[in-house]
């Protein structure tokens, strides 16, 4: 961030993320140590200010003069800011965009646009839940950083700052499963020490992180499930029912595999880049296959908790997942058999298990192949006819090739007698 203020084509820096990952904070870390400003000017935006209002107010920060006719306030502000080195930080400004990404008043646009077309020694600084619409040759007057949750070693830094404490292992798999977000860390924190412990152990927390309240953005009783929500309901019905889909998947994908899941209609990168630029996903480039996204780890299991507490039927979209991993070139055998699995359909996963055993053996994926059966060992509830076709596989005429279901497998233990 430091070097991007320093260089001499950067006009505008955007720090974008979902809620709570700590964009204002960072923006603040920057704003507190920049150097070479003549002026620093930070502007909150908590409500959706007019540009007329906001405008005058600018120019009385700088100790300008403020023109007298509103028309001639964009010209004003412009001018102002190239006088001299000036740090500007617009934060939160997606208070200032409607749903669909437009602006409620079209002069900030009109006042970016005029910005990132003149030359200045100033630098604006925004921080954002979406990633602003511009013109894309504009794009080399501009850095922005997608927000991501802290790693691990930071998350367990801020735990034991906080007075929490707890085996390393239990520590950091929370922090694994809170995505290293900030907020939420914080919260989980306020919640253990809320009987006055000076030192409480992670393990006494029970809570569902997702409805944890506490203050954010001036909100009383904000939570990690309100601020999501939040930004999902500003999305149009399309995008909303493709994030939902998508939420099936484990790895990362591509446009081909987001069509799949939704085709009714028709899917493209540009749709994916427009839930990236939303921070609901996170966007990767790959030079062989192009362009793929993944979901944050936090924002992926709010979704999961939205749809099962919803009661959303997702069997059509994972028999749509098994049927694209079915098409590849390269058959997913583990993500056909995860898919199923999640239908609660193991002996269909048994089954995919037996007939590819040979090749996954091959190539050396015996600790992948003891998690599977781990996974049908711990989920499977055996029926006679489940018992008797394992029966049959092991010791019928036809040699299966998926030999870890020996007699001695515990997933075989309760098939000594068989009816």
């Amino acid at each position: 961030m430091q070097e991007w203020l320093q260089e001499d084509n950067v006009r505008l820096i955007g720090i974008t993320g979902a809620g709570g990952y700590g964009k204002s904070s960072l923006a603040a870390e920057v704003y507190a140590t920049a150097q070479s400003f003549e002026k620093q000017v930070w502007a909150n935006f908590s409500q959706n200010y007019l540009f007329a209002v906001w405008g005058r107010w600018l120019l009385e920060k700088l100790g300008k003069e403020t023109p007298e006719k509103e028309a001639d306030l964009l010209t004003a502000v412009c001018n102002n800011l190239g006088t001299g080195r000036y740090l500007l930080v617009l934060d939160n400004l997606e208070t200032l965009l409607k749903e669909n990404g437009e602006w409620y008043d079209e002069t900030y646009r009109d006042f970016l646009l005029r910005w990132l077309s003149n030359r200045s020694e100033s630098v604006i600084l925004v921080t954002s839940r979406e990633q602003l619409k511009l013109p894309l040759n504009t794009l080399n007057y501009c850095s922005w950083l997608p927000l991501k949750g802290l790693s691990i070693d930071d998350g367990v830094a801020l735990l034991k700052k906080l007075n929490i404490q707890g085996a390393d292992v239990e520590i950091r798999e929370f922090v694994k499963q809170a995505d290293g977000h900030p907020l939420l860390i914080n919260l989980v924190a306020s919640v253990l020490h809320a009987d006055e412990e000076d030192v409480v152990d992670i393990k006494a927390f029970r809570q569902n992180i997702f409805e944890i309240l506490g203050l954010h953005r001036y909100e009383e009783k904000a939570s990690i499930g309100k601020i999501l929500d939040a930004s999902i309901a500003r999305l149009t019905p399309k995008l909303k029912q493709l994030l939902f889909n998508l939420s099936v998947y484990r790895p990362a994908f591509n446009a081909t595999a987001a069509a799949k899941l939704l085709p009714e209609q028709e899917v493209t990168q540009a749709d994916l880049r427009a839930l990236a630029k939303r921070s609901l996903l996170q966007e990767k480039k790959k030079i062989e296959s192009g362009r793929v996204f993944e979901f944050q780890t936090l924002i992926l299991a709010y979704l999961k908790q939205h749809l099962k507490q919803q009661a959303v039927d997702l069997t059509e979209v994972h028999e749509r997942a098994i049927a694209y991993y079915y098409s590849e070139d390269h058959v997913d055998i583990l993500e056909i058999f995860h898919h199923h699995c999640e239908l609660k359909q193991y002996r269909q996963g048994y089954n995919i298990l037996n007939s590819y055993y040979k090749s996954l053996s091959l190539q050396g994926y015996y600790t992948i192949i003891i998690q599977l059966c781990s996974r049908l060992e711990k989920e499977w509830q055996l029926s006679n006819q489940d018992k008797n076709m394992i029966f049959a596989n092991q010791y019928g005429s036809v040699k299966p090739f998926f030999l870890p279901l020996h007699p001695l497998h515990p997933l075989l233990a309760s098939t000594d007698k068989f009816p």
